[in-house]
């Protein structure tokens, strides 16, 4: 059990990394393409809403539920462990997605300056939710 425990952490980690490099892009990306200069502090409040919800999903599920394995004391079951990556993927989706909101403000009009907040959300959020997974607990545990 203890090498599916180190192949889950290992994959984990590397859709960690790919959603990280991910968010950079977007940014890297969005300095190529001029901003159509418009009015967008509607839409922009809208998608800060969003975003901010997001995040706030990201971080309930980050500590209350992520953290809520990771505390046990008690050996965590496989199938815990399988909960446990897709908590992480939910949060590594939700926390690119607020990116996604800034790299579609600014098709649309914003400016680096206001979309820059969202990226930095981002990449905050995904590191928050840096994968771990509970320790070993005796050769039955994951």
């Amino acid at each position: 059990m203890a090498e599916n425990s180190t192949s889950a952490k290992k994959v984990l980690q590397i859709l960690w990394f790919a959603f990280l490099v991910a968010t950079a892009m977007y940014w890297m990306v969005m300095q190529m393409i001029p901003a159509n200069p418009q009015d967008v502090r509607a839409m922009g409040n809208v998608l800060m809403g969003v975003a901010g919800a997001e995040g706030a999903a990201v971080l309930y599920i980050r500590i209350a539920r992520i953290g809520a394995l990771l505390s046990r004391a008690t050996p965590v079951s496989s199938e815990e462990v399988a909960k446990l990556r897709v908590l992480y993927i939910v949060c590594f989706s939700l926390s690119e997605a607020v990116a996604l909101y800034g790299f579609v403000l600014h098709f649309i009009g914003a400016s680096r300056a206001e979309v820059a907040p969202f990226f930095f959300a981002a990449a905050v959020l995904l590191l928050v939710c840096y994968p771990r997974l509970p320790p070993q607990h005796g050769s039955g545990s994951v």
